[in-house]
C-alpha cells in the first residue's frame, strides 16, 4: 500500500494507484472546468447511446412553436425561445449539450 500526508494526517491509498495521477482540485478554474466538461460530456453521453438528442412526447410540439413560431396553447412558450437561440435550427444536438452543460454547471 502506498501512503501519502494530507496535512498532519497520513493516508493509506490501495496499490498505488493514483501515484502517477497529477490532481487538480475543484477550488481551482481549471478543475471546475474540467469537471464541468466531463460531466457534460457523461450527460450528452446518454443521447449519443440514444441517438437522438431529445426525445419526450412533447417535443414535436416545442420544436413547433420555437421554429415555426405558432403557438401551442398547452405549451409555455419559454423551452421553444430556448430551442430557438440555442441553435435549434442548425440541429438539435447544439440544445441538448447547452443543456446538458447549463446543468452540469448548476
Amino acid at each position: 500500500m502506498s501512503d501519502t500526508t494530507v496535512g498532519n494526517a497520513r493516508r493509506t491509498q490501495p496499490w498505488g494507484l493514483w501515484d502517477g495521477f497529477p490532481t487538480v482540485g475543484l477550488d481551482t478554474l481549471v478543475g471546475e472546468l474540467l469537471a464541468v466538461a466531463g460531466l457534460t460530456a457523461i450527460l450528452l453521453g446518454v443521447a449519443v447511446w440514444n441517438g437522438f438528442p431529445i426525445t419526450f412526447y412533447d417535443t414535436g410540439a416545442y420544436v413547433l412553436q420555437g421554429l415555426a413560431e405558432y403557438f401551442v396553447p398547452e405549451r409555455a412558450p419559454v423551452y421553444s425561445y430556448f430551442l430557438r437561440y440555442m441553435g435549434g435550427q442548425q440541429s438539435l444536438w447544439l440544445v441538448a449539450g447547452a443543456q446538458c452543460g447549463l446543468i452540469a454547471f448548476v
